[in-house]
């Protein structure tokens, strides 16, 4: 009997240990192939090491969108910065999210000058942008990686997606994504489109108890990023529901507070773009308000703007 069982326990611990080498494989295999900011929605992708940046842009999917669809190299370009944009879409982009990644990225020893965070308002009561299980199947196997999430805890079911992922079929076809602008714009502002955007931001509604747990994440990050960086720059990035969004004062509050005390500048620019057809939904910028708004705002070195639309 206890033959059987050293053996049995043997041949499971042969067979794990080959899947997940045929997994690393896999992972390496689909890395191997030439993805860009620009051209991925990973991070890993193209975070390489020992690497110098000007800024490093973290955020939701207001800060993605400045560098997905081919936008990278144009906002570099416009802006005459190197630039890496770890911010994150498709239901990521939370506090722990934002950490995980901030610490990966000094962990392989690069540096920026200066950290440009578009925070939200909603991410300090949204759960779900750290709890989505989801959220790393576009990243390949990195044992780095791995254990900074086990470290932060983050849920179980994100790491276990992690591993599985990559045994799924779409992984060993994941190719890099053409670079291709969109022209969609709106005509006009939808209430009952804003009111149901809305729901899904707050999922959880307004609850202090978790408000407390992504401040306490929030803080944890701040202090890492003054360890490593010069300057760090806060941004409320601009919506058309800007007037509508829950508990923006209390942001602005902290926001002042931590300028005040560690000198950290912030700049509201939730309502500098109010014309929809700089959207191509009701909170996501399409190229010509990307363009706009890097224009009046960016190139003005942060500065308060005068300008609005």
């Amino acid at each position: 009997m206890i033959r059987f069982f050293i053996k049995g326990s043997l041949f499971l611990c042969i067979n794990l240990v080959l899947i997940l080498g045929v997994l690393i494989f896999l992972s390496h295999r689909t890395a191997s192939q030439d993805f860009t900011n620009s051209t991925t929605r990973s991070n890993l992708f193209f975070i390489k090491e020992n690497d110098q940046y000007d800024w490093l842009i973290l955020g939701t999917s207001h800060a993605e969108v400045f560098s997905r669809e081919g936008q990278h190299d144009l906002l570099e370009n416009q802006l005459k910065r190197q630039i890496i944009n770890l911010s994150e879409g498709g239901g990521g982009g939370g506090l722990l999210n934002q950490l995980i990644y901030t610490r990966y990225f000094f962990e392989k020893e690069n540096k920026a000058d200066t950290i440009i965070y578009f925070i939200d308002p909603f991410v300090f009561y949204n759960t779900k942008l750290d709890e989505n299980p989801y959220i790393y199947e576009h990243e390949p196997l990195d044992w780095v990686f791995f254990k900074i999430n086990i470290e932060e805890k983050i849920q179980r079911s994100c790491l276990i997606n992690y591993l599985t992922s990559k045994a799924k079929p779409f992984w060993w076809h994941l190719k890099p994504i053409p670079e291709r602008l969109s022209t969609k714009s709106l005509s006009s502002i939808d209430t009952l489109a804003l009111k149901k955007r809305l729901e899904i931001l707050y999922p959880n509604g307004i609850d202090i108890n978790t408000y407390k747990k992504k401040k306490t994440i929030f803080l944890k990050w701040i202090d890492l990023a003054l360890e490593k960086t010069q300057s760090i720059v806060f941004i409320i990035p601009p919506t058309l529901y800007a007037q509508n969004l829950p508990k923006h004062e209390t942001l602005l509050n902290l926001l002042e507070e931590l300028k005040r005390e560690k000198g950290i500048a912030y700049y509201d620019f939730s309502d500098a773009v109010m014309n929809p057809r700089y959207y191509h939904d009701h909170d996501h910028l399409n190229p010509e308000g990307m363009n706009f708004f890097i224009k009046n705002y960016w190139e003005n070195s942060l500065i308060s703007p005068q300008i609005r639309e």
